[in-house]
């Protein structure tokens, strides 16, 4: 992890803490500190027809995402940003509409940062 000694966020990281908080963009909503995750199930569109224990799967923490690609329950996300980018029941995966370029690239910022040390 990038912060395993307790290294402060950089700016890019920070500014992603920000945007993730943001109570517009939601993600604190389902994946709140700090465990990062709400412990509960979601229908984030990854079931298919022959799910046999979805559409709703528990919410994962999101510490220790720099080294556990692919993400989803089913892998389908190959990287971070394809997280937040993909169509999904409610729209809370799909930031294109509400975040630019760089922010997006700052919440990646963030999202690898984590756990950090506050």
């Amino acid at each position: 992890p990038s912060h395993a000694r307790g290294e402060s966020l950089s700016l890019a990281e920070l500014r992603g803490k920000a945007i993730f908080e943001d109570p517009a963009v939601g993600c604190a909503t389902c994946h709140p500190a700090p465990l990062y995750t709400d412990l509960q199930l979601h229908d984030v569109g990854t079931s298919t027809p022959d799910e046999r224990i979805g559409p709703a799967f528990d919410t994962p923490t999101l510490r220790g995402l720099y080294d556990s690609a692919p993400y989803f329950h089913d892998g389908s996300a190959d990287t971070l940003l394809e997280t937040v980018t993909r169509p999904s029941p409610g729209g809370e995966h799909d930031v294109r509409g509400l975040l630019n370029e760089e922010e997006r690239a700052d919440l990646m910022a963030f999202l690898v940062a984590l756990p950090y040390q506050q």
